[in-house]
């Protein structure tokens, strides 16, 4: 059957390209969340989850990009009978999980604006997120174990569907995949616009601390960004619901790309947020290895006292390892022993 090879060398580009930028980015910024980040709060495991489901689809991305390739190549990828198996099943079951992440992070992040004293229990938050996403995939094994679909790769629009067995045609889920992705965003944009209206009404019994705002903030961005990602399928399926007839162009980038973008743009918040995380990355290009023990620093002084801890310093001495780099200033002297460069800020 005859296909559009334009949209096909567009759709191997864009896979490339996300495959490219999210599998390098997913997998510095979950190394620091694991390695660095040490911080015993549950914000940081919806990140480490959020981030690994990211570089999950990241990785999707290179089968996709091959399965281009091999229909632009005339090859037998596409028609081997596991591709479409394992693309329909992993695919839209990580880009509702990365939402359903999205939404408890942004849902955690309000609680604790709106009560800060307030303790989120961790076994709570993370059992109502596994019971969610087995949700989803009791979804998916529905679906497989429907003797009236069928999986096939279907050339005309350029990715796999469910085929209706009786009819041939491809199976529509438009009303379903609004239901689903409306009821994980609701509560995401529920918790955005209080979380906004919370911090431009500060609380005059608990002041919200500068460290706190700047985490919150980060978390708007991601929420806003899943949402605006999320949004082009919604208007999509809309449109097919209502009887409107939507391109095949219009109807893969929504449902392969736009819905996938939060897997580039978050690593990219990341960095842009987190000056921890700059550092951490600068530390891989400067000194190629970055060890990933957290900070351990090794004090002892010659004469004198710490200034932390009262007294006058006048030279201090730093040596860190590897490279042996030394930081002088005068009179007195400290031996401090750095794994991490990033321990410098913890003078």
């Amino acid at each position: 059957m005859e296909f559009d090879r334009s949209q096909a060398i567009l759709y191997t580009f864009l896979s490339v390209t996300y495959s490219l930028i999210g599998i390098p980015a997913n997998s510095i910024s979950l190394a620091f969340f694991v390695t660095v980040d040490k911080s015993d709060n549950i914000s940081r495991y919806i990140f480490i989850l959020l981030n690994s489901t990211d570089l999950f689809i990241s990785l999707c991305f290179i089968f996709l990009g091959v399965s281009y390739v091999s229909l632009l190549s005339g090859g037998e990828f596409i028609d081997s009978t596991g591709y479409c198996s394992v693309m329909l099943a992993v695919v839209p079951t990580a880009q509702q999980f990365s939402i359903l992440i999205t939404a408890v992070l942004c849902l955690v992040r309000t609680i604790s604006v709106v009560k800060p004293i307030y303790k989120i229990r961790r076994k709570v938050t993370f059992s109502c997120i596994f019971i969610l996403f087995v949700l989803l995939v009791v979804r998916v094994v529905t679906l497989f174990r429907d003797q009236t679909l069928k999986v096939s790769y279907r050339r005309e629009v350029l990715r796999c569907g469910w085929k209706d067995v009786q009819t041939g045609d491809l199976a529509d889920f438009s009303s379903v995949s609004v239901a689903i992705i409306s009821l994980i965003l609701t509560p995401s944009v529920l918790g955005c616009i209080l979380t906004i209206a919370w911090l431009n009404k500060p609380s005059q019994d608990f002041p919200m601390s500068k460290t706190k705002r700047h985490a919150t903030v980060t978390v708007i961005i991601l929420t806003i960004i899943c949402l605006m990602s999320s949004s082009t399928l919604v208007v999509e399926r809309i449109v097919r619901i209502r009887g409107g007839t939507v391109s095949p162009w219009v109807e893969n980038i929504a449902l392969l790309f736009a819905y996938s973008f939060t897997c580039v743009a978050n690593p990219a918040v990341y960095f842009i947020r987190l000056s921890r995380l700059q550092k951490f990355v600068k530390d891989l290009f400067y000194f190629g290895i970055l060890k990933t023990q957290d900070h351990c620093i090794d004090v002892s002084a010659s004469y004198g006292k710490h200034p932390s801890f009262g007294g006058r310093v006048d030279h201090v001495s730093f040596t860190r390892n590897p490279g042996h780099e030394s930081f002088n200033l005068e009179d007195q002297t400290f031996a401090v022993e750095i794994l991490t460069g990033s321990a410098l800020s913890a003078l």
